[in-house]
Formats: C-alpha cells, structure tokens, sequence
C-alpha cells in the first residue's frame, strides 16, 4: 500500500492553511450541508466532514467491494419479490416494533390487493469496515459489511466529488507523484445512479411524466439530493424532478382509476425517497397516508416497500443463518463471496 503523508507531520500553520483550502474547495464543489435553523429565510451551510488525508485501502479490497455488489443487488432483488420471506422473518420479530410492524401491514396490504408496479428499482450502498484478525497475529486485513442500504440512500453526489478533494490535498502538500495522484479511485457512482433512474423513467413508458423527490420538512443534505436532482436532468432534458415532502403527497396526490399516481395533476413515474425511512419521517397520519398511496399506485417506487423492508437489521441477520442464502441464490460462487463479509449476527429472540 501507498506511504502518504502523515497529519502530525505537519506544522500548525501547514495544518491550518490546508484546512481553510480544504474548506475553500468544499464550498466550491457543493461538499456542503445546510445548517438547520428556526428562520426558514436562513439558508446557511456547513462543509461535510472530510478526512484530511484519502484512506488507504488495498486494492484487492476495493475490487472484492465491487465485484460483490452485483452479488447482493441480485440478492435483495430476491427477496423483494419472495412474497413470503419477509413476513415469514419479520412477524415475530417486529411485535414490539410499531415502526416496522406499520411497514409490513403496508407490505401485506399492497399484495393482497395485487401489485400495481412489477418493476423492481432499488438504488443501494453497501457499508463496510476493514477487519483486522488479531488473533492471528498478523496484520492481515478484510472486508466485513456493516448494512446493506436500500432506501434513502445517500452521498451519491458527494462521493463522486471526493476523490477530486483528495487529489487537490495531497497536491497542495507537495505530493504530486502522478502515480500516486492516479491511485487515487474515481468514483462515478452519480452518473450511474443517473442513468439507472434515467431507464426506469424510460421504462415507465410516459415522457410526460414526473419524477418526485421525497424530502424532508427539514432537510440538511440538500446538495447531495441536487446534485443527483441534475444529473438526472442532465441526461435526459424532458425528465422534470419535483421535490416534495410526504405531507405534501397526502395533500396533493391523487390514485386514478387503474391507480396512476398524480401529484398536482402531473403523472408521476417514480416516486424516489430520501426520507420516509426511519420513525421521526412519520410525524402525523398524513405521512403513512401517502405512502400507502404511493406504495398502492403503478409509479415505480425507489425502493418499494418490498425493498425497504429487506434493508432492516433483523433480515441481514437472518441471511447469516447458515443454509439461508443458499435457499435464495442458485450460484454458490455468489454464496461464498457474499458470506465472507459477514460478521457475527445473532438473533435477541
């Protein structure tokens, strides 16, 4: 791995003249979060927090992260569309968990009465962490996941401007050895989520159609939602994004006869979250109201209450049950690259 240069090597006025470069380059990159206040006028910001320094990681690593993301992409697909998997893990567990108990109800409802929408788009981010075996007495390091995301998924923006930060950094301190500055990862992960919602609003078949953005009343990662709001836009010009927040669904959708979802009298193709994932995004009635009506409509939803409710712990728990993956994958290659990133999971049942 790469040698970099060292934070404590550097003098207190080297360290406070890269940290307002580091900020500087923030601000002019849209690495940037709103400062939440009680004026609605103040549209103040903050820069993300960032690492001084890029993280070293082993290549080897990065490209088992990858290759495996298709691994578990194919799996959650699995199990959104497995009518019986997610009640059948989730029932018991979820007695004493009104929030999630509340999606499952929705889950249930949505099948019983048929599914709208047989297109699947999930737009996911798989975490890790490098795991050092001590016990073995050596340094050898390994990926192990941490969660596998499927809603409300972020950083998409933001992580693709990074390794630009990193590259202007490690410059401004003198090192500019270009095989180094080269070993630095591109990160195009926005372009790619682009293109994906860019398909799915082809797929849903009305050029005419919309695309919601389901916000937060008090939303703080703004410029990571735009900057993927314009790329979107960016490939593709008839494409127009609204923002909304779920209050505003309740308010202002309407289901049509063959359950075409419109918001404002705009057809909606897509109905993307960047809230509506934990308990606090459901303050009121309102808020359960739209998204049963959302979840119930023929919009492709990103994800669907199907791949919600595969992203919660109790389910990545119950995948490390050993024969569990093996009943969902046909491919044992996939079976063994996926499972060893798992860490011990056990069930308080």
């Amino acid at each position: 791995m790469a040698t970099l240069p060292k934070v404590d090597e550097l003098t207190p006025d080297q360290l406070s003249t890269i940290v307002q470069k580091i900020r500087d380059w923030c601000s002019c990159h849209g690495l940037l979060m709103k400062a939440i206040r009680n004026d609605d006028r103040d549209h103040s910001y903050h820069h993300l927090p960032v690492t001084l320094l890029p993280t070293v990681i082993p290549q080897k690593l990065l490209d088992q992260a990858m290759q495996i993301q298709t691994d578990f992409n194919t799996l959650f697909d699995i199990i959104a569309r497995n009518r019986n998997f997610l009640p059948e893990n989730l029932e018991r567990s979820l007695q004493d968990d009104e929030f999630s108990s509340k999606l499952l109800d929705i889950y249930n409802q949505v099948h019983e009465e048929g599914i709208a929408q047989p297109i699947n788009f999930m737009l996911s981010r798989s975490d890790y962490m490098l795991d050092s075996n001590q016990s073995l007495g050596n340094n050898q390091l390994s990926l192990k996941q941490i969660e596998f995301n499927t809603i409300s998924v972020g950083c998409a923006g933001t992580a693709s401007v990074l390794p630009s930060l990193h590259r202007y950094t490690l410059q401004e301190l003198g090192w500019t050895d270009k095989h180094t500055l080269e070993r630095i990862a591109s990160n195009n992960c926005l372009e790619s989520y682009a293109k994906a919602m860019q398909l799915a609003w082809k797929l849903y078949g009305n050029d005419k159609a919309i695309i919601l953005f389901v916000i937060s009343k008090e939303e703080y990662n703004t410029c990571d939602q735009r900057l993927f709001e314009y790329a979107v836009m960016d490939s593709d010009p008839s494409i127009n994004v609204v923002r909304c927040t779920m209050a505003d669904i309740e308010e202002n959708a309407t289901l049509g006869d063959d359950k075409t979802l419109y918001y404002k009298k705009q057809e909606v193709a897509l109905v993307y979250y960047r809230s509506a994932y934990a308990p606090y995004c459901y303050p009121s009635q309102k808020e359960w109201d739209a998204l049963l009506l959302a979840e119930r409509s023929r919009s492709i939803k990103v994800p669907n209450i199907a791949s919600h409710l595969a992203g919660v712990k109790k389910i990545q728990q119950v995948l490390s049950t050993p024969g569990v993956l093996e009943s969902l994958l046909p491919d044992k290659s996939s079976v063994e690259r996926i499972r060893a990133t798992f860490v011990g999971l056990y069930s308080l049942e």
